[in-house]
């Protein structure tokens, strides 16, 4: 059998995460902020989350951990904001 080298678990660079927020959307969500754009929007309120190397890198699965926890105690929704996500 092949030995096949394990893959390492993906990662976003993430610069915030908040339970609950009640103003970025209906009801009681969790928010993501992510780190890192390039998009330099004129009047941007989040400059914060401009620079890829601040924040910190999370695992998918610790996120996904965080959207359950949220999900257990009440969330409505979830708001993924930036940084550019997308």
């Amino acid at each position: 059998m092949e030995n096949v080298p394990e893959r390492a678990e993906p990662t976003l660079r993430i610069s915030q995460t908040h339970f609950p927020v009640e103003t970025l959307g209906p009801g009681r969500r969790l928010a993501v902020w992510s780190q890192g754009c390039g998009l330099a929007c004129a009047g941007c309120m989040s400059r914060h989350t401009w620079d890829p190397r601040g924040g910190a890198s999370r695992t998918v699965s610790s996120l996904l951990g965080l959207w359950r926890e949220a999900l257990a105690r009440g969330a409505d929704g979830l708001t993924v904001s930036g940084g550019e996500p997308l």
